[in-house]
């Protein structure tokens, strides 16, 4: 067959997230109908209005014959196993009075996505059952250490100087309500008002944040002869860019990866899930961070592989995560996201539902993630935490140094 067009599209909040977290499996399908041996694509506005982004490539690879009827083209040689959810009851419109509805193809796609299994687990119960809360506040210690997090990470709190046992006192009281009730009440408790309707914030990584991360990062890797820098989940781009240029960097040294269009110009960005191998990396990397973001990705496995892969010989990576080493640390962990994006800002960033079907995070212990690093060819060069104070309150984080092994 000659070479089509075909859409790569990404999800929005139309698109089923129930099958996928925040970095993975995001998009990558495209429905046609053959019809006389003429093929058909579609207007993508008819899945959906708010696509994050829509462009145009050649497509000269393999069709996918679901019947003939359906063709399912996916794109494996450029973006392998990366589907984006579609909705399984949208019609599809052809210019003419032809009207199909894809359902059967699309609900074998996600079967398909069902049967991969995850390097690691989610939370149990996970965080779209609603139950996170009611299961965690029953421990006592872990109510305490949540309302710890709330001392520290509420402007409202510090504000207004809100005491500890007030705040402990509301998590026992409602520490038995669902989880969307909970953040509900727990907004208004922290800023005494009804909780307004979602409204998109500003980037989160503020100056702040960046310069600790900058200075972190320096000093980790002092003496090293690092002549480049890939961020593997790189979000808006500003954090390897100051870190880029604080290694005396140039733009065509410092590479952030990412599935969303990054917000910063100084770097040289890369769309790409991070599973998705790079055959222009390979080798010729001196450092590469990842940053609180293999717990987002299902199969974060194969991103470290690759990370071995884009290495050269004896060069770094630079991974910062939490040390989830059990269901009650990822239970809290998963409470912190929720409170993020429910109930501790001043307007809640999204629909609370539609978060939970979308954010998962497959958090990971530090010591099997040592064992995954030690199996693919690393080996630990430093290692600490992050906080000395409240660690386990305030998530676990830790860093790690690797080294590629030859």
């Amino acid at each position: 067959m000659e070479q089509l067009k075909k859409y790569i599209t990404y999800r929005d909040t139309e698109i089923d997230h129930q099958l996928f977290g925040s970095f993975d499996y995001h998009r990558d399908i495209l429905i046609v109908v053959k019809i006389d041996d003429q093929v058909f694509s579609y207007d993508h506005s008819q899945i959906t209005s708010n696509f994050r982004k829509i462009y145009e490539i050649s497509l000269s690879s393999q069709l996918l014959v679901n019947s003939q009827e359906y063709l399912l083209f996916l794109e494996s040689q450029k973006i392998p196993n990366a589907p984006i959810y579609i909705q399984k009851e949208v019609q599809f419109s052809l210019p003419s009075p032809v009207v199909i509805t894809p359902s059967q193809i699309v609900s074998q796609f996600i079967q398909q996505q069902k049967e991969i299994v995850p390097d690691s687990s989610l939370a149990n119960p996970p965080i779209y059952s609603g139950l996170q809360a009611s299961t965690l506040l029953q421990n006592r210690q872990f109510l305490e250490l949540f309302a710890d997090w709330l001392m520290v990470r509420s402007p409202d709190i510090r504000k207004y100087r809100v005491p500890l046992r007030q705040v402990e006192d509301f998590l026992y009281r409602y520490r038995n309500l669902k989880d969307e009730e909970f953040q509900l009440q727990l907004f208004k408790f922290l800023h005494q008002r009804e909780r307004p309707a979602p409204k998109q914030s500003d980037p989160p990584n503020s100056a702040k944040r960046q310069t600790q991360r900058v200075n972190e990062l320096k000093e980790v890797v002092s003496g090293q002869q690092i002549s480049n820098i890939l961020d593997i989940g790189c979000s808006d781009g500003f954090i390897v860019e100051q870190c880029g240029q604080a290694l005396n960097l140039s733009k065509e040294n410092i590479y952030g990866m990412d599935i969303r269009p990054c917000i910063s110009q100084n770097i040289t960005f890369i769309e790409s899930s991070g599973t998705e191998f790079n055959p222009d990396f390979e080798h010729k990397i001196d450092l590469i961070t990842i940053s609180m973001t293999l717990h987002h990705i299902s199969q974060y496995k194969q991103v470290l592989k690759n990370a071995y892969r884009y290495l050269k010989p004896n060069q770094f990576l630079f991974i910062r995560e939490h040390d989830a080493c059990t269901n009650e640390i990822k239970l809290l962990l998963d409470l912190h996201d929720q409170s993020f994006n429910s109930s501790l800002w001043d307007f809640p960033e999204s629909n609370h539902s539609e978060f939970v079907n979308n954010c998962k995070s497959w958090f990971i212990g530090k010591d099997e993630l040592n064992q995954v690093l030690n199996q693919i060819g690393f080996i630990e060069k430093k290692m600490g935490n992050f906080r000395a104070e409240g660690w386990d309150a305030h998530g676990r984080v830790w860093w790690g140094l690797f080294q590629k092994k030859e």
